[in-house]
């Protein structure tokens, strides 16, 4: 009888600590569960123009890469992606970082900042060049505007002709630090404006 319950106690025991590793897998289990959940959760953000206060609303998973974003904000604005800059909570965010990387939570916000060129402008043949900071987002007329002068002078850029007013400098794929040669005079008409 002793060893009939000595056995029993044994295979009591067996049967308990079976039971806790059971207990302890499936906590392991549900953990990493809730982990991968947590990871795939979606969030709501926005990305906002600061100049304009316009507000761009986008639903993402935490492991969207975030160059799917600017790229999605940039088509909708109709620009490339080069003519913004985007920041959250001051500091640049890069295309390759995701919503995870960065701490991004829901409601959280991207700032869409216009990139701007510092190019340098030369009038053919002999004036001195000049420095200009225009946004990225800029037209040729915008050039125009910024220099003031009107559709008499040509814009050349590494010997390419900036011939459509409504294309952006960047469309054209103007960078920093590069220059722009103004060929032609303003007529007496463009000064006086």
């Amino acid at each position: 009888a002793d060893d009939v319950a000595k056995a029993a106690g044994e295979a009591a025991a067996a049967e308990r600590e079976r039971a806790a590793a059971a207990r302890a897998e499936l906590e392991r289990v549900n953990e990493a569960a809730a982990r991968r959940i947590d990871r795939t959760e979606s969030l709501n953000i926005r990305v906002r123009d600061p100049t304009t206060g316009e507000e761009t609303f986008f639903k993402i998973k935490k492991t969207t890469k975030m160059h799917k974003i600017f790229h999605a904000y940039c088509t909708r604005k109709g620009q490339p992606v080069t003519a913004f800059r985007f920041l959250f909570d001051g500091q640049r965010v890069d295309g390759e970082q995701t919503a995870e990387d960065i701490d991004m939570e829901d409601g959280d916000q991207i700032d869409a900042l216009n990139e701007l060129l510092h190019v340098t402008i030369k009038f053919a043949p002999s004036d001195s060049p000049r420095s200009l900071m225009i946004p990225a987002t800029s037209t040729v007329a915008d050039l125009r505007t910024a220099l003031g002068i009107g559709a008499g002078p040509r814009f050349v850029w590494m010997g390419r002709l900036l011939d459509d007013d409504t294309k952006s400098l960047v469309e054209y794929g103007v960078g920093n630090g590069q220059a722009i040669i103004v060929q032609g005079r303003p007529s007496p008409a463009d000064l006086s404006d």
